[in-house]
C-alpha cells in the first residue's frame, strides 16, 4: 500500500494511553492501524444512526404480501 498522507495529531500523555490501551485491546500492532480503523468506524457508525433516524421517521417500506396458489407453483413441479 502506498502511502500518500500523513496526519499529525498531538496528545497529551493520558490520551496517548488511553489511546494504546483501546489499540491493544482490540489486537492491534499500530497505533496508525487502530486509528484509520477507528475513523472508518466511526464514519460508518454515524451512516448507520442516519438510516436508524430515516427509518424512524419513514417507517419500514411496505413489502407487497400475497397468499400463493396453486397457479404460482412452477409448471414443472
Amino acid at each position: 500500500m502506498v502511502r500518500s498522507r500523513a496526519v499529525q495529531v498531538r496528545l497529551n500523555k493520558e490520551q496517548y494511553e488511553r489511546i494504546w490501551s483501546y489499540c491493544k485491546m482490540r489486537g492491534f500492532l499500530s497505533l496508525s492501524a487502530y486509528i484509520r480503523f477507528a475513523a472508518l468506524e466511526q464514519d460508518f457508525s454515524l451512516l448507520q444512526k442516519v438510516y436508524e433516524i430515516h427509518r424512524h421517521l419513514l417507517g419500514e417500506p411496505k413489502v407487497e404480501r400475497r397468499k400463493k396458489r396453486l397457479g404460482d407453483l412452477p409448471r414443472n413441479f
